[in-house]
């Protein structure tokens, strides 16, 4: 079975885990579901947190758009925010996967990224 969120190399994302996580950010800023939301990543749909937990160690900085969608969720929840520049995927991946288990209850350890183990999720 083909992996759908491809590894980290030597702390950097592939561009497919960028898009990912821009797409997860643009899901979370516009929904207001009490279930956890999927992206589509080559044609699967992911749970957000598994998008999450791909890039909690990558070492590449984040952009400012995407880091302004990180704040404008965790500033609706309250949460503590990016700063203005330097801030890496990681940081962003691991406070949004703080929010998400607040969010959305239990979240599943991201040892299993495999499109055979997700779980079937309905699109929107």
């Amino acid at each position: 079975m083909p992996k759908v969120l491809y590894d980290l190399h030597q702390g950097h994302a592939p561009i497919t885990l960028h898009q990912a996580f821009q797409d997860a950010m643009d899901t979370l800023e516009g929904d207001g579901d009490t279930q956890e939301p999927a992206v589509f990543v080559e044609g699967c749909a992911i749970p957000v947190t598994a998008v999450f937990s791909a890039m909690l160690e990558c070492t590449d900085l984040m952009p400012f758009r995407i880091r302004e969608s990180v704040n404008v969720v965790l500033s609706a929840a309250r949460e503590s925010a990016l700063t203005d520049n330097g801030d890496i995927y990681a940081r962003g991946a691991r406070l949004m996967l703080s929010y998400c288990r607040q969010r959305f209850g239990h979240i599943p350890s991201p040892g299993c990224l495999d499109t055979g183990d997700l779980p079937q999720l309905a699109s929107n």
